[in-house]
């Protein structure tokens, strides 16, 4: 499969809104609609202050792993 996104763990979406994969606290990281598409989007989480790099398809999120 040449082209094929890689993916690493999933990440919780609850209520509409991506939570931090790291620690957990930061439950309004990012607004995500059931239509959101994108691929290496940085999130920054304030409260462990940490960039996450996610990929986002159809409102599935998952912690980019490609480089």
């Amino acid at each position: 499969m040449q082209g094929a996104p890689k993916h690493g763990k999933m990440i919780t979406v609850s209520d509409g809104w991506l939570t931090c994969p790291r620690c957990r606290k930061n439950k309004r990281l990012m607004k995500v609609r059931p239509d959101t598409q994108g691929s290496r989007m940085i999130a920054y989480c304030r409260v462990c202050k940490n960039e996450i790099l996610i990929d986002v398809n159809k409102g599935a999120c998952f912690e980019s792993q490609g480089q």
